[in-house]
């Protein structure tokens, strides 16, 4: 019996290799079986995911994906791929339901750094447990909560709501940061490699213009109060 789906690890991750030519029911048959007969080996982890030799459209990546973490009781935090215009990397974190009051909003956790040609994209807020180093970028709709430095770029694409927004990091040299239209650019070159004292600072929408400010008493209260004035 020939194999559609081949698996092999690298740090903190799965590449799966699938076959171009079968159908995709088939693909799904098999990684349903090969994680499943791994279960006990997966249970519990959380890793990344890396898809390869096969263009999946965005409902066929979260099928399979939603196939791994049901069959191996795993959790997959982000999917790996290549723009193929750029020919950049990026970390695409999986969309999963948390409970809100709208219960529409999808958080997403990030576990290390955004590197120089990394893309990161979600829906919802994200929080990076790590740097997002220069040449990084992490695009959503929600927050973004970054616990390491901010070196290279934001964005917040939300089309309403953008004053109740914040972008904050335990320190911030950008390249860029964006919340809607408003754009805010640091005076310095990003600087990640010496760090002799980080200042968490938070960046939020104010008359229309984005406001950077060490995280504190007033800021938070801004936000607050724009949260609650709804």
């Amino acid at each position: 019996m020939s194999s559609f789906v081949t698996i092999k690890s690298f740090p903190n991750g799965l590449k799966v290799f699938l076959d171009d030519a079968c159908s995709f029911e088939e693909i799904e048959n098999e990684i349903r079986d090969k994680f499943g007969k791994s279960h006990d080996f997966f249970k519990g982890g959380k890793i990344a995911i890396s898809f390869e030799g096969r263009n999946l459209s965005e409902n066929e990546e979260r099928s399979l994906t939603n196939i791994m973490e049901e069959s191996a009781d795993l959790t997959i935090l982000y999917v790996i791929g290549k723009d193929d215009k750029t020919n950049q990397s990026f970390a695409k974190a999986v969309e999963r339901p948390v409970y809100s009051k709208e219960n529409d909003v999808f958080d997403g956790i990030y576990s290390g750094s955004v590197k120089q040609f990394e893309r990161l994209e979600t829906k919802g807020n994200i929080v990076v447990l790590g740097d997002v180093e220069p040449g990084g970028t992490i695009i959503t709709d929600g927050n973004i909560i970054i616990l390491g430095g901010l070196y290279g770029t934001a964005i917040i694409n939300a089309k309403k709501d953008l004053d109740k927004l914040f972008i904050a990091a335990n320190d911030v040299s950008a390249e860029k940061i964006q919340i809607g239209i408003s754009e805010y650019y640091s005076k310095d070159k990003p600087k990640w490699v010496v760090k002799p004292k980080m200042v968490s600072k938070i960046a939020f929408l104010s008359q229309g213009k984005i406001v950077l400010e060490n995280i504190g008493k007033s800021s938070l209260s801004h936000l607050c109060n724009n949260i609650n004035n709804e």
